[in-house]
């Protein structure tokens, strides 16, 4: 899993400023960890949250991060900085938006759909001039000397010319600015672009919209039908997404007391014969403290509840019931954590586990065998399938911020953007 996310609900040097950043890595995850532990800490230092500092702060963080071992890993940014205008009724607040890359940022402006971001893509006049000035190619299918998916990332110095000026580079790390003032009851997603690659914005908005209508309450239903969307849709990245709703979120604070931050296993029976989506299953699982997730009898049952809770296929439901029979049989350590199962609303009824892990870290994966061998032969099904991680929340009067990501990744091209 290389994305990565920032969620600051007040900058301490910037009292009442939220940040929320996004960073979709690739080649590795070291990009993306190093702007999601960074990244803020150095905004913060800023006398001003102004386009030319955060302009200057980015090409300064990308030089360093040049002089690393990990300096060919790269990663987008899009990230928004909102601050709330004093003595609105009804509220409003100002959202700079910026953004490297081709993550993006969509706004709900009192039901008006609002796509915030243009993707660097290498195609683009101004970006495919830059790079054939500095040396470079853009590739038939629209990459960086055939590499990479993007014109601009922090990170990538392999395709850097260190003996041009930065802003002659064949990629830079220069971001775009956008500003907008949404109000009581509008909303903000920003994502990376796992869930853009096969959906417009506006198919995004509206699925967003409609799915916020009919749970108003449970933002962590609408991302999951969001991602749903994406999946049907076949996109095969890594998916993550944060939303940003403007409304009083006090409601929320006791309600949600135990959901803050929690980990939902996705579901894995249709694709127990795919070794490498078990892998990927597997890295998520660990990455929050499980050892020998195929063996863990909690998490598998959650896994199945959540695929049959979708399955329409009287015949495929069949063999996820029989499936869970045979769960019991799982070998277990005595030593497997335990995660306590987090308390249910209304509509999010899927079994979701309290996060205790401040910051879960990305595992490698593990040969050992485990439900993926005892149940192969109740699936000979290796259509796609997707596996959900993490959800991070936070309360504060006016701004609720959802977070919610995925793991799919089928496509292991490198760099891989």
């Amino acid at each position: 899993m290389e994305d990565a996310h920032s969620i600051i609900t007040s900058l301490p040097n910037h009292p009442g400023t939220t940040f929320v950043g996004v960073y979709d890595g690739h080649s590795g995850h070291d990009a993306s960890r190093h702007l999601q532990d960074n990244l803020h800490i150095e905004l913060d230092k800023l006398d001003a949250l102004t386009p030319p500092n955060i302009t200057a702060l980015l090409e300064k963080l990308d030089i360093s991060f040049g002089h690393s071992e990990k300096s060919t890993q790269g990663s987008t940014i899009v990230a928004a900085l909102i601050e709330k205008i004093e003595n609105t009724k009804p509220k409003k607040y100002n959202i700079q938006i910026f953004w490297v890359g081709d993550s993006r940022a969509i706004g709900n402006n009192r039901g008006k759909f609002m796509s915030l971001t243009v993707d660097h893509k290498p195609s683009n006049p101004s970006e495919s001039t830059r790079i054939l000035e500095a040396g470079g190619t853009v590739s038939v299918d629209n990459r960086v000397d055939g590499e990479l998916a993007m014109s601009r990332a922090f990170g990538d110095w392999n395709l850097k010319n260190k003996h041009l000026k930065y802003n002659n580079m064949k990629v830079i790390c220069v971001p775009e600015f956008q500003s907008v003032v949404l109000q009581e009851g509008d909303w903000l997603l920003i994502s990376c672009d796992g869930l853009t690659e096969s959906l417009t914005d506006k198919n995004i908005g509206d699925t967003c919209g409609k799915a916020l209508l009919e749970t108003p309450d449970d933002p962590d239903v609408v991302l999951t039908k969001l991602l749903d969307a994406a999946v049907k849709s076949n996109s095969r990245d890594n998916m993550s997404s944060v939303l940003v709703q403007f409304r009083n979120g006090l409601q929320f604070a006791k309600r949600d007391e135990n959901r803050k931050r929690t980990f939902q296993p996705g579901p894995v029976f249709k694709m127990l014969k795919n070794r490498q989506f078990m892998n990927a299953w597997t890295r998520n699982c660990q990455a929050v403290g499980y050892v020998d997730p195929q063996n863990c009898t909690s998490l598998m049952r959650a896994a199945y509840e959540f695929e049959a809770n979708r399955m329409s296929d009287e015949k495929k439901l069949k063999e996820i019931r029989q499936a869970m029979e045979l769960i019991p049989q799982l070998n277990e350590s005595p030593t497997e954590i335990q995660l306590e199962v987090a308390p249910r609303t209304k509509y999010s009824q899927d079994v979701q586990f309290i996060l205790k892990m401040e910051k879960p870290g990305w595992k490698e994966a593990s040969e050992k065998s485990g439900l993926g061998n005892i149940l192969s032969v109740l699936s000979g099904n290796q259509a796609e399938g997707e596996s959900r991680i993490d959800e991070k929340k936070t309360e504060e009067e006016g701004v609720v911020i959802r977070k919610r990501g995925s793991i799919l990744r089928t496509d292991q091209r490198k760099p891989q953007a």
